[in-house]
């Protein structure tokens, strides 16, 4: 049939045809399926929604992880500071136990030899 239309010429009044019929049939399906275009708009609420929601939870996650590294910084600091203390610490205990250790020793000594 299409190439009887072809050879006549009458190709033009078959696009006009067909146009016709999608101008009638289109609104019909749409109709028929106006629900599946609501949830696709829906489906696309939501999915801005996330979108947000996830560059909201990169932003909120990288401020938190630069606030971390400045707390680790400072603790570092402090941990050296403490390590320096207790090393100061621990050298003037072990030269106060020499000395305590040296001044009985000589105690000993004089109590044997009766000087005390």
């Amino acid at each position: 049939m299409v190439e009887a239309l072809v050879s006549s010429g009458d190709l033009g009044s078959v696009v006009i045809n067909a146009t016709d019929m999608l101008e009638v049939v289109l609104p019909l399906i749409f109709d028929r399926f106006s629900w599946v275009i609501t949830i696709v708009k829906a489906v696309g609420i939501l999915f801005i929604l996330y979108i947000i929601y996830i560059v909201f939870s990169a932003f909120s996650s990288y401020t938190s992880r630069k606030r971390i590294r400045k707390i680790e910084k400072v603790v570092s600091r402090l941990e050296g500071k403490v390590d320096l203390l207790l090393n100061n610490l621990s050298e003037s205990k072990t030269q106060q136990i020499k000395t305590k250790k040296d001044n009985n020793s000589k105690m000993s000594k004089l109590k044997k030899k009766g000087s005390v």
